[in-house]
């Protein structure tokens, strides 16, 4: 296997050199293009002839970039990567021997937040007309803000309680391996260029579930995504994100809308942090149940979706490297068991 592997930069310069360092080395990986979105690499040193840097004039977003890399890459696979990304040894050899195996055109790994393989990243979500819907009213009324998040844990448990490669709908594209016969196929460009950022790789997703290509998660290729770590782009990123949901809805459904069901307001029982500038410590209550206790982060008090590690001790909290790292902003926390359910939740502000 042959692979080109490409990478978006936008103001994540600093991000690059460890990043390279896990792919420069890879004999499948005969080719490494850089686009620059953000005109910070003029003085960048390649330091391989493996590389090579496009420096675009203005940001033309993360779909067109990724798209002007793809027309030019030599290799038959194309390995999207994220600055924020670093790659387990083997990662990618592990990926392609499950892409020639499965025959699958998108391979992806599964995601740690955290060097140690402590905090395991979800699922992708995607995005469809009821998985939206369901999120509105998840966040007004109870008894959707339970199913939903029972919806979740099944999903969250399926996906890494699995050992062999797996089917997945959607799948995330910080790290994604594309077979580049199928993703150019007739012409076409890899991303949708409507999408200027997020959910360009969920469109791509929809593509292979509409032409019955399998999109292959596999368990053994390990990653870790720093996650949201570039800097705001002109608009702030929920507007981004609005933008690219409303092409996203109009593409595959239209002209739609949902009935308005009023300000968000469902909060379960809850304790309130306030606002914090050092990691919260989180208490377990013990139980007589044995049964495994996890520790969840979210941005909603229903948890879709979740980040997760292992509850083993009586107190938790987040390790000071994943805690710089977090942006600032309102999130959600609890420890649940896996038989007994949620047993305590907790809101926090990051100064």
């Amino acid at each position: 296997m042959n692979i080109t592997a490409i990478i978006v930069n936008y103001y994540t310069k600093s991000l690059l050199p460890p990043l390279l360092s896990d792919v420069i080395n890879n004999p499948l990986i005969s080719q490494i293009i850089i686009v620059d979105n953000s005109r910070e690499l003029d003085n960048f040193n390649i330091g391989s002839d493996k590389i090579s840097v496009i420096i675009n004039s203005k940001n033309n977003g993360f779909g067109a970039a990724v798209n002007q890399a793809a027309e030019i890459a030599k290799g038959d696979w194309l390995l999207l990567l994220n600055p924020d990304l670093r790659l387990d040894t083997d990662c990618v050899k592990i990926l392609a021997d499950a892409a020639v195996q499965y025959g699958s055109p998108i391979v992806s790994p599964r995601f740690y937040w955290d060097d140690d393989h402590k905090f395991r990243l979800p699922p992708a979500s995607g995005m469809s007309l009821w998985f939206e819907f369901a999120y509105i009213s998840a966040g007004k009324y109870q008894p959707d803000a339970e199913l939903f998040s029972f919806y979740w844990n099944i999903r969250h448990e399926r996906y890494w309680e699995a050992t062999e490669p797996f089917a997945e709908p959607f799948a995330a594209g910080a790290c994604l391996l594309i077979d580049k016969s199928w993703g150019l196929a007739k012409g076409k460009k890899l991303f949708d260029e409507r999408f200027f950022v997020y959910f360009e790789d969920t469109d791509l997703c929809v593509r292979a579930l509409n032409e019955k290509a399998t999109v292959l998660c596999v368990p053994q290729a390990k990653a870790v995504h720093y996650y949201d770590q570039s800097p705001p782009v002109e608009k702030s990123k929920g507007s981004l994100m609005s933008e690219s949901l409303e092409a996203f809805r109009a593409k595959y459904y239209g002209d739609v809308s949902f009935p308005d069901l009023g300000k968000a307001s469902y909060l379960p029982d809850i304790v309130d942090l306030g606002e914090v500038s050092d990691p919260p410590v989180f208490h377990r209550e013990t139980t007589r149940i044995p049964e495994a206790y996890f520790f969840e982060i979210g941005v909603n008090p229903f948890f879709v979706p979740f980040i997760q590690a292992d509850a083993g001790q009586e107190s938790v909290y987040l390790p000071k490297d994943v805690w710089q790292r977090l942006s600032p902003g309102q999130y959600f926390s609890r420890i649940r068991g896996k038989i007994s359910g949620v047993r305590k939740v907790w809101t926090w502000k990051k100064s």
